[in-house]
């Protein structure tokens, strides 16, 4: 599939009530309570913005291949899974929405429907309509190695 730019605004539904977006809507308060969000994981590289608006789950990672996430993985599960089973709505935000954000939403369609890492990625990438979702190599080994356990 092949983009032609990045849409910075972009915020896409993955999964019923599982959001995916870069910064830029991540700081637009009026736009995420249109969508009715109501939790954020928060992977990019700037703070929670709207403390009392929402519940946030801080990861403060860097979108580099040696960085470590994966000691994030079952509080992120954790999270997003709480938060469906209460009725909420989740984004999982990066700087881009595509590396450190896809991660995470990878994570949790392999987890919930039982799919491979390949699979899961097409999964997220046919809901994502106008952006890459693209974790980094490093964070792609860490996913698999993650279900091998």
């Amino acid at each position: 599939m092949y983009y032609d730019g990045y849409d910075e605004e972009a915020v896409d539904e993955i999964l019923p009530n599982l959001y995916i977006s870069g910064f830029v809507p991540a700081n637009d308060l009026d736009r995420l309570q249109n969508i009715g969000i109501t939790h954020i994981v928060n992977l990019s590289s700037y703070e929670n913005n709207f403390h009392g608006s929402f519940q946030y789950l801080r990861i403060p990672v860097e979108d580099i291949p040696t960085e470590d996430l994966s000691p994030y993985f079952d509080e992120s599960l954790k999270f997003i899974e709480e938060a469906l089973a209460g009725n909420g709505r989740v984004l999982v935000n990066c700087n881009a929405g595509q590396s450190r954000a896809g991660t995470i939403v990878i994570l949790f369609i392999m987890k919930t429907k039982d799919l491979s890492f390949e699979d899961a990625k097409k999964f997220a990438q046919r809901k994502r309509k106008s952006n890459e979702v693209c974790p980094n190599s490093g964070f792609q080994k860490q996913l698999i190695a993650y279900f091998k356990k």
